[in-house]
């Protein structure tokens, strides 16, 4: 590792940055179990889905047919949009909490290995 200069902040900060990831990992099994219970898989999860078709169908009925209003035109486009990549934001979290627990954790592992690293070579 071509570390020039180690400092104790720099060390800090690393050990912040792993403490901060597992936290984040016990957040995303949180949601790995929930994807498993019934609460998800036959309310949340279709509710969901159902809210961003409704939110698409608006958004289709809106860039069908402008209007004279612009302005309120637009505000409501944004709205609609941020409301279906919000809902699409919650159901990837869910749906592929494995695959990012995964990244995560190798992010750990990796951080981990650096720290070991810099504590054996400089006596830290």
């Amino acid at each position: 590792m071509a570390l020039t200069r180690v400092t104790e902040e720099g060390i800090e900060r690393r050990r912040q940055q792993v403490a901060r990831l597992k936290e984040e990992i016990r957040h995303l099994d949180e949601l790995r179990q929930a994807r498993e219970s019934d609460l998800w898989q036959k309310r949340l999860a279709p509710a969901i889905r159902n809210s961003i078709a409704a939110n698409q169908d608006s958004l289709d009925v809106i860039l069908d047919s402008p209007s004279a209003d612009i302005q309120a035109e637009y505000a409501t486009i944004r709205g609609l949009r941020g409301g279906i990549k919000a809902y699409i934001h919650i159901i990837d979290a869910v749906e592929k909490s494995d695959a990012i627990i995964d990244g995560k954790r190798k992010q750990v592992a990796r951080l981990v290995e650096e720290l070991a690293e810099i504590q054996k070579e400089h006596g830290v």
